[in-house]
């Protein structure tokens, strides 16, 4: 994914996130007139608080993993399309290449061949 649509998708997913955990401290605050002197309130606040947080950080993980998989299911696809359509051409063009490869050796072998003897080497004892 391009860098533009990351941080846009963070802007985004920290927004919504510090909504989630506005949300539960407000309702926490709300909450401290009627419950005060409770002491099982404090460890339910602190509770609410944290599983906000927990929720928010496993929401930005999960989108952004899903971006990422759908970037990267459309570059295999996009390699997928390119690999059927151009199958014939390719073929072709390697087809020529071997042809002209094969004609060439041919040529510069004639040339370099054509003036050749077998000969033997007496070893110097």
């Amino acid at each position: 994914m391009t860098f533009v649509a990351q941080c846009w998708l963070a802007v985004r997913l920290e927004l919504a996130g510090t909504g989630i955990i506005t949300f539960a401290c407000l309702c926490v605050v709300l909450q401290h007139g009627a419950r005060a002197g409770d002491e099982t309130f404090a460890g339910a606040a602190g509770l609410s608080i944290s599983f906000a947080l927990s929720v928010t950080q496993s929401l930005n993980w999960s989108v952004r993993m899903a971006s990422d998989l759908e970037a990267q299911m459309i570059s295999v696809e996009r390699v997928q399309v390119s690999g059927r359509w151009g199958k014939g051409a390719k073929r072709a063009a390697l087809r020529r290449e071997e042809k002209d490869a094969r004609a060439c050796w041919k040529r510069a072998a004639r040339h370099c061949c054509s003036n050749c003897r077998p000969r033997t080497r007496l070893l110097a004892s």
